[in-house]
């Protein structure tokens, strides 16, 4: 995971990267942290899998099939 939910004190959570957090997600609901954790990898992830298609076409490497991103990630 990219990023992770982690305690702040006894009642706070936020989103850390690495030893930093994000302040605007700081929370008393655990679960919260975890979602938004989650989601925040995942557009993470997203925007790196778009790094390489745009790299894959750059360099000609995109074949027949190869119609969109999509066709990668699923």
């Amino acid at each position: 995971m990219k990023y992770k939910a982690q305690k702040l004190n006894d009642t706070e959570y936020a989103v850390f990267s690495g030893k930093s957090y994000y302040p605007s997600t700081v929370t008393t609901d655990e679960r919260a942290a975890k979602k938004e954790a989650l989601i925040m990898s995942a557009q993470w992830y997203y925007q790196q899998a778009e790094k390489a298609w745009e790299k894959a076409e750059n360099e000609d490497l995109l074949g027949e099939y190869d119609t969109c991103l999509g066709d990668w990630l699923c």
